[in-house]
């Protein structure tokens, strides 16, 4: 069956969080994906809460739409979702926008039922589902401040270079979370190559301290040296003195000492208005497989 997905986070690395999302769903191996949208920024609708990133993907399942409905569910709950108060933020969120079968029961209405007054779900739709412009339109960003940014990829928005020093990887997001979490993950993928995060366990990380980014590293750190080895980083919950990080990996991998003494630093966006994070790791640093 062919249904269009809605994806959204407005917590921690938002469009890391995104990304997770669709590799974690193409990890379960019930649906195939078509398509992706560009990424939206937004103001939220409900209770004041940061803004919104929302994308859309074009997927193909055997799943009915219940089926498919659970399958979303349970990738929210293994990214860290919350649901506390209604239209409240959320680290991620996966809706089923539409169908090829229209669906009206008690917990399940597809398409969504307000698709027509949420710009920030159709817009995305027409993009992977244009064939529906005639009944669904209307693609005007209604709201101030509202913004397209890039097309939704798997890929952490990083770039790793190495040196007779070690690694040197430069991320990017749009604020220091999601710069953090591409930074991390991109070092993650460069030193156990091939792995599949959607395949991977999820580890919560907790962490304190005058600088918790530094903790951060301190406590992949300790985990790579046990034989841990992770393919994404999300940061889920970030304030003054703490953060909070769900780390995707496997156990059972070859120990890297790679993070050891590693150090990063935020720089200046150079009027991109983007954030940036340069993390270094250790000398003599060995390409490892998992």
């Amino acid at each position: 069956m062919d249904y269009a997905i809605g994806l959204g986070a407005n917590l921690g690395s938002r469009e890391n969080q995104l990304q997770a999302g669709l590799e974690r769903l193409i990890g379960t191996r019930v649906l195939r994906v078509v398509a992706t949208s560009h990424v939206f920024e937004s103001e939220p609708v409900g209770p004041p809460q940061p803004r919104y990133l929302n994308a859309a993907a074009r997927v193909q399942s055997e799943l009915d739409p219940h089926a498919l409905l659970r399958a979303l569910l349970e990738v929210e709950r293994m990214l860290g979702r919350e649901r506390r108060e209604r239209w409240g933020a959320r680290t991620l969120d996966l809706d089923i926008l539409w169908a090829e079968q229209s669906v009206d029961s008690e917990g399940l209405r597809v398409p969504h039922p307000r698709l027509r007054e949420r710009w920030f779900a159709r817009v995305p739709l027409l993009e992977v589902a244009p064939e529906l412009a005639g009944e669904y339109g209307d693609t005007r960003l209604d709201e101030a401040g509202a913004r397209r940014l890039d097309a939704l990829t798997l890929e952490p928005r990083a770039q790793v270079q190495r040196d007779g020093a070690g690694l040197c990887v430069h991320g990017e997001g749009l604020d220091p979370a999601d710069a953090l979490a591409a930074a991390c993950s991109a070092l993650g993928r460069e030193l156990w190559p091939g792995r599949q995060a959607s395949a991977l366990a999820v580890e919560v990380v907790r962490v304190a301290g005058e600088d918790p980014a530094v903790a951060l590293l301190a406590a992949l750190d300790q985990r790579a040296q046990r034989g841990l080895a992770f393919d994404r980083v999300l940061v889920t919950a970030w304030s003054r003195g703490a953060l909070e990080a769900r780390v995707i990996g496997a156990a059972g991998c070859a120990r890297s000492q790679a993070l050891a003494g590693a150090g990063l630093r935020f720089t200046d966006d150079d009027g991109r208005d983007r954030a940036r994070v340069e993390l270094r790791c250790g000398t003599g640093i060995e390409r490892r497989s998992a």
